[in-house]
C-alpha cells in the first residue's frame, strides 16, 4: 500500500482552512480554477522518484529524475486539497468544493479520473484510505465523510458531524487501520474513532491535546496535519511550529506530548 494523503507515507499535497481564517497551503495536486492537476509516478515496487535539471541559487544545477512523472489535468471546478492511494488500483482525491476525484487507474490520463459529489459544497480538507474498502475524509465544518465503497458514487458516502464545536475545522485525518482514525482540529483537539463508519456517536473528542498558549492567538494551537503510521504512534504538527506525539491515540490529553521544533512556523504537512 502507498498513501499520498500524507507525506510521511508517500506523496502529499494539501491546503486547508480553519475557523474562518485562512486557505493557505498548496502543493503538488493543488490548483485553483476549472481544472486540477495530479502528478503520479509508479516505479517498480511503488517507490517514487523525480529527475530534472534545476538551477540553484548558487548558479549550479542539480539533477532529479522527472522521467517517471506524469502530470494529468482533471476537470474539477474546485481545488484539489489532498489525496490517498491505498493501492495501485485506487486513488481518491478531494477538493475544496465537496467532491471526490477517483481513479482505479491513476496513470490512465484524464478520462481515468471521475468526479463524485460527496459533501455538497463544504470544503474537504484531508482524506485517509487505509484500504480500498475504507476512505475517511474530514472537512471545514467538523464532519467526517466515510465510505466503504469509494467508487460507488455519491450514495456510497456518508457525512457525520463529529466535531461539534461550531467554529472548529477538521484539518487532518490519518487512519492507520480500519479500526482507528484520528482527526485534528483548529482548537488543538483530536477526534478519534475505532469504528469510523459508525456515525457521529462512534467518534470521541479529546480536548486540548495542544493547549492554547497564554498569548491568546486563536490560531496558535491549530493542529494542521497528522500522520499515524501505526495504531500505536501518531505525530501531528501545529500552526506554531510544534510537534505533538502519542503512542496512545485514543488516550486522554495527557497521552499527547507537545514540543517546539520550529518557532512561529506552521507545520502544514507531516
Amino acid at each position: 500500500m502507498y498513501d499520498v494523503s500524507r507525506l510521511g507515507s508517500g506523496f502529499h499535497a494539501t491546503s486547508g482552512g480553519g475557523h474562518a481564517r485562512r486557505f493557505r497551503r498548496a502543493g503538488i495536486a493543488s490548483m485553483a480554477g476549472i481544472a486540477a492537476m495530479v502528478a503520479v509516478s509508479v516505479i517498480g515496487t511503488g517507490a517514487a522518484s523525480a529527475t530534472a535539471k534545476h538551477k540553484t541559487t548558487h548558479g549550479g544545477s542539480r539533477s532529479a529524475s522527472t522521467s517517471k512523472w506524469k502530470l494529468t489535468t482533471v476537470t474539477d471546478p474546485g481545488k484539489l486539497e489532498t489525496l490517498s492511494c491505498p493501492s495501485t488500483k485506487l486513488c481518491v482525491a478531494i477538493d475544496a468544493s465537496g467532491n471526490a476525484v477517483i481513479a482505479t487507474n491513476p496513470t490512465g490520463g484524464p478520462s481515468a479520473w471521475k468526479m463524485t459529489d460527496i459533501n455538497g459544497t463544504t470544503n474537504a480538507t484531508s482524506i485517509s484510505c487505509p484500504t480500498v474498502h475504507l476512505c475517511v475524509a474530514v472537512d471545514g465544518s467538523g464532519n467526517a465523510i466515510t465510505s466503504t465503497d469509494p467508487t460507488g458514487g455519491a450514495a456510497a458516502w456518508t457525512v457525520a458531524k463529529v466535531d461539534t464545536v461550531f467554529y472548529n475545522s477538521l484539518e487532518g485525518v490519518s487512519c492507520p487501520s480500519v479500526r482507528l482514525c484520528v482527526a485534528v482540529d483548529t482548537s488543538g483537539d483530536v477526534v478519534t474513532s475505532t469504528n469510523p463508519t459508525g456515525g457521529a456517536a462512534a467518534w470521541v473528542t479529546t480536548a486540548n491535546v495542544d493547549p492554547e498558549p497564554p498569548n491568546g492567538n486563536p490560531d496558535a494551537n491549530s493542529i494542521d496535519s497528522i500522520e499515524c503510521p501505526s495504531t500505536t504512534l501518531c505525530v501531528a504538527g501545529d500552526f506554531s511550529g510544534n510537534i505533538i506525539t502519542t503512542t496512545d491515540p485514543t488516550g486522554s490529553a495527557s497521552a499527547w506530548t507537545v514540543f517546539p521544533v520550529e518557532a512561529n512556523s506552521d507545520i502544514g504537512t507531516i
